[in-house]
């Protein structure tokens, strides 16, 4: 039996290393997992995988993504057990599965207003790519509240709403300081609340309906919740 388990160990660790010397490979719309990740520590150090796979074995640790970037960092002690017990509860096929999922997630959205596509990223190359409807007035960088524009720039996906008016929201972290500072200067006030969300059945076929956020199908929403994670940059270009 013993034996049995020393095998077990050995042919995961062979099969992680091995994902791990192979670049990011499309099946079907996904990407598998891709352990060459970089991720940081959380004194900025970077981390091999051959340093950062066994941890999130052990179940201790998490990938936090900010402004981009993934981070490995440790569960508060007051719910390492908690972990534990969750951890315990699964084979060793599920837990490899659970951290290939969180190793082959986004690390970009880029959004393209002129051609109305929402690209899912990691590494450079595309995931996924969405269609989507943007605010009412969608020429141009968002100026202030009501103006029914879509933001541009540079930002990140900072919350997640499981249940909202449209399905879902992904806020956006708009207005930055750039925006309150022009918003100030044009005494006019910024406005907020830019989501990623879904779309009702009564606003479905329509084009360019929203108050300035971004428009997916609910589908759609499902895929971007499951691949990025909050802290995930998104770029939103003209």
């Amino acid at each position: 039996m013993r034996l049995l388990k020393i095998i077990s160990i050995i042919l995961i660790i062979f099969h992680v290393s091995a994902s791990a010397q192979a670049p990011l490979k499309k099946v079907g719309n996904a990407a598998k997992a891709d352990t060459s990740l970089i991720i940081y520590a959380t004194n900025g150090a970077l981390l091999h995988y051959a340093t950062y796979f066994p941890l999130l074995w052990q179940g201790e640790h998490y990938l936090e993504t900010i402004k981009g970037k993934s981070y490995l960092k440790r569960y508060p002690d007051s719910i390492v057990t908690y972990v534990h017990l969750y951890r315990n509860r699964l084979d060793s096929l599920s837990r490899l599965n659970n951290i290939n999922h969180r190793l082959s997630r986004a690390d970009k959205v880029l959004v393209i207003k002129s051609t109305r596509r929402l690209y899912i990223q990691r590494g450079g190359k595309t995931m996924f790519e969405f269609p989507v409807n943007l605010g009412k007035n969608p020429i141009g960088h968002k100026q202030a509240v009501n103006d029914g524009r879509t933001p541009e720039g540079m930002y990140s996906l900072d919350m997640k709403l499981w249940k909202a008016q449209y399905y879902k929201n992904f806020r956006i972290s708009y207005p930055d300081s750039a925006d309150l500072a022009t918003a100030k200067k044009n005494k006019t006030i910024a406005g907020g609340d830019i989501m990623i969300h879904g779309t009702s059945s009564q606003r479905a076929g329509r084009k360019d309906w929203t108050n300035g956020c971004i428009a997916l199908t609910n589908a759609q929403m499902d895929t971007l919740f499951k691949y990025a994670p909050i802290g995930t940059l998104i770029e939103i270009k003209r």
